[in-house]
């Protein structure tokens, strides 16, 4: 009996270690958004695509490649600026919550959104 309660103890330690060891594939929940106040534009895209944060936190874009990008507010007016140099950054603070859709004017499938609660 002494025996049992030992290896039924062990193997419910052990599951219990394998699922709270896992590592989350998906940081920013179920809804494909991250909480990061750094974007990477990486080739012809956006990393992370889309991100979820706090009202008045500032994001920062930085350039990871050679090829010219804009990072343009769908909002007309919001921001909007042209990055031409690897290293080179463009940051933007959102002061409201809602959700902030932004592109490349020059390659039009980089897409990304913003989402400040």
């Amino acid at each position: 009996m002494k025996a049992k309660f030992g290896w039924t103890t062990l193997a419910i330690l052990a599951v219990l270690s394998l699922s709270c060891s896992k590592k989350s594939t998906n940081p920013g929940g179920g809804s494909g958004f991250v909480s990061t106040t750094n974007i990477s534009i990486l080739g012809s895209s956006f990393s992370p695509q889309n991100d979820s944060v706090a009202v008045g936190t500032t994001i920062t874009w930085t350039m990871a490649t050679s090829i010219t990008h804009t990072v343009t507010s769908n909002q007309i007016g919001l921001f909007d600026t042209t990055l031409t140099t690897n290293g080179q950054t463009f940051s933007h603070t959102f002061n409201a919550a809602g959700d902030f859709g932004y592109h490349c004017t020059i390659h039009p499938s980089m897409t990304g959104t913003i989402r400040v609660r």
